[in-house]
């Protein structure tokens, strides 16, 4: 099973994996109950993300000897839960991986996104015109690092770019990535923390409940 990486956080994991399996044998790892509703999606790219995201949360669960007898369901905003109630959970995908943070006690928030020039030709749409952009990597991380703090906050970060602001870093193979949202009604500070692979870059965050 090509269980990519597991990382431990503050509030739980975050697990990574390599998608290279046919969906059927995806479908098989992940059980029936994680499946249950697969059966109407198109088969194609977005079937296996899906599948790939359950195998990895199925897996994840029998590493911590938890039940397998849940459904990934989602809230008014698009949120994944588990309808158990077991864990929180914020699930992402770029090619060829997914990840899946599992936490408890905390809202999570991961991003997995492939090392590419992409995020730096885009990088003042999401970061303000005075941000300083310190190459691919360092765009890439301002991105994933936002996004998953959009998926903690949800529609309290509807100003993406100006609203949600990322404090200096220099990027390292792995590291801290300090963030303010000034927007809602209570300004908060963020921590997210990555690791960089040669493939892709991977940022999770949490909020503490």
């Amino acid at each position: 099973m090509p269980l990519f990486d597991v990382v431990s956080t503050r509030c739980g994991n975050v697990g990574v994996w390599k998608v290279t399996e046919p969906v059927t044998a995806l479908m098989e790892i992940a059980g029936p109950e994680l499946c249950f509703g697969l059966e109407s999606v198109r088969p194609g790219k977005r079937l296996i993300e899906k599948a790939a995201v359950r195998a990895l949360l199925a897996t994840m669960l029998r590493l911590q000897n938890n039940s397998v007898c849940c459904k990934i369901v989602y809230n008014a905003e698009g949120a994944p839960f588990l309808d158990d109630g077991s864990y929180n959970i914020s699930i992402s995908h770029t090619e060829g991986y997914v990840a899946v943070y599992l936490g408890r006690k905390c809202l999570p928030g991961v991003d997995v996104e492939s090392r590419s020039p992409r995020a730096l030709r885009l990088f003042h749409r999401f970061c303000k015109e005075n941000a300083s952009c310190e190459g691919e990597d360092h765009a890439t991380l301002c991105w994933s690092a936002k996004e998953c703090v959009y998926k903690v906050v949800g529609r309290r970060a509807a100003d993406f770019r100006n609203s949600l602001i990322v404090r200096d870093f220099n990027p390292q193979p792995g590291g801290l990535i300090d963030l303010y949202l000034a927007d809602g009604a209570v300004p908060c500070d963020f921590e997210a923390y990555y690791k960089i692979y040669d493939p892709f870059v991977l940022v999770w965050t949490e909020l503490v409940q």
